[in-house]
């Protein structure tokens, strides 16, 4: 009884086959480096899906850091009205909603002036009001004040708009 066995060995190629194994290689090469393209642009495809990834990583965990700040205080920063005054040398801002100062300084000399200025245009506008309300006249509703922007005097065909001047 024989027995047979099969191995791979090299064989010959006859100048058909040796044809055809070259035009293969030539279409495995095109097929690497279409292989080798695709590849290429899929990591930068990756690098910048990576990216946007990361950043919106990090804008989340931004996101939660501020929330637990806010639950953990019970209070967040936002925009509230303040007001200023300048008064006994001090310069003071407070919120509206609250009362609270919320920053105090020593005013500068340009802050104190105006404070003074202010409260003489105050006092004259009371000064008049009470000689108006001593003389027992009504004052005109439309009497300028000195806290008014002055207003030229009329001429024969009205009074010249301010924006004209």
């Amino acid at each position: 009884m024989e027995k047979f066995t099969m191995r791979t060995l090299p064989v010959k190629l006859t100048e058909e086959e040796l044809a055809a194994r070259a035009q293969e290689h030539a279409e495995a090469e095109f097929k690497r480096a279409d292989a080798s393209t695709a590849l290429e642009s899929a990591a930068e495809d990756w690098k910048e899906d990576k990216k946007r990834l990361e950043n919106a990583e990090t804008a989340a965990i931004a996101e939660c850091w501020r929330l637990a700040r806010v639950v953990k205080y019970r209070e967040e920063p936002r925009e509230v009205k303040c007001q200023i005054s300048v008064a006994n040398g001090q310069y003071s801002i407070a919120r509206t909603d609250t009362g609270e100062v919320v920053a105090q300084r020593p005013a500068s000399n340009d802050e104190l002036q105006m404070t003074l200025e202010e409260a003489a245009g105050a006092a004259v506008d009371g000064a008049v009001s009470d000689a108006i309300a001593a003389a027992g006249e009504e004052p005109e509703p439309d009497a300028p004040t000195l806290d008014a922007e002055p207003q030229d005097p009329p001429t024969e065909d009205g009074p010249v708009p301010q924006s004209e001047q």
